[in-house]
């Protein structure tokens, strides 16, 4: 069984990406055994990168992996299925996490959120939403969800992001979230960026998250009659807004 990192990158925050491997390779008390890093060729067409990137792959030994389209926060997950039986971590280039958080991950047994909002009792006994930056051990994650069976509905509800697709997958298997604390950054690191993605995620503001989640959750349920809980749905949108505010 291998530790496994998936990452994906767009055009607006290429230039953090060396950053943040520097500093991973050199904080953590043990490495992965793989670390991917997705990319697309319509958004890099001649698959040139940044030479500081080129020098961290070669480095760090990072498999770089191009699709062609561009589906954003997507492609970390074309992981699968050649690592369901792996454990998985997903990281965002613009947060910090605990040092020993690869050495660690095998003890989770259940999909592991490494983010959330400080605001949230962490005890509370609704689901949480999906994160992106997750821990997820071998043979938890939804498989279902990136099947070409239900490819053309993703690139229809959620093109963007992967967040609202897979929690409407994690629902319908009754899979829940967890969080440990300890996993978690105490300090909230952000790296101090330079980038600005805010066009990219528009429509994340406000409510415009939890509105893709409950329009794919009912567009899901109507076309595919999904078997989903509203009260869990909304326990989500809830942690959507809180995650926005």
């Amino acid at each position: 069984m291998k530790t496994v990192v998936t990452m994906t990158c767009w055009t607006k925050r290429i230039n953090q990406m060396p950053i943040f491997l520097d500093y991973f390779f050199a904080t953590q008390t043990k490495k992965p055994d793989l670390f991917y890093l997705w990319l697309a060729t319509e958004e890099f067409p001649d698959h040139k990168l940044p030479m500081a990137l080129e020098e961290c792959i070669s480095k760090y030994g990072i498999v770089l992996k191009w699709i062609e389209k561009n589906e954003f926060c997507h492609k970390r997950w074309y992981v699968y299925p050649e690592h369901y039986e792996d454990i998985v971590i997903s990281l965002d280039e613009d947060l910090k996490y605990v040092n020993d958080l690869v050495e660690r991950a095998k003890d989770c047994k259940s999909i592991t959120n490494l983010w959330i909002p400080r605001t949230e009792n962490y005890h509370e006994p609704y689901y949480l939403g999906f994160c992106g930056q997750c821990i997820v051990p071998p043979k938890t994650f939804p498989m279902e969800a990136y099947s070409e069976q239900y490819r053309n509905d993703r690139l229809l509800t959620t093109p963007k992001c992967d967040e609202c697709w897979l929690n409407t997958f994690l629902l319908k298997n009754n899979i829940k979230l967890t969080v440990d604390i300890s996993l978690l950054n105490p300090f909230e690191l952000y790296f101090d960026c330079c980038y600005d993605d805010t066009a990219l995620f528009k429509d994340f503001k406000t409510n415009g998250k939890s509105e893709m989640f409950l329009n794919t959750v009912n567009y899901m349920k109507n076309k595919y009659h999904f078997d989903i809980d509203m009260d869990k749905v909304n326990s989500i949108i809830k942690y959507m807004n809180l995650v926005v505010k």
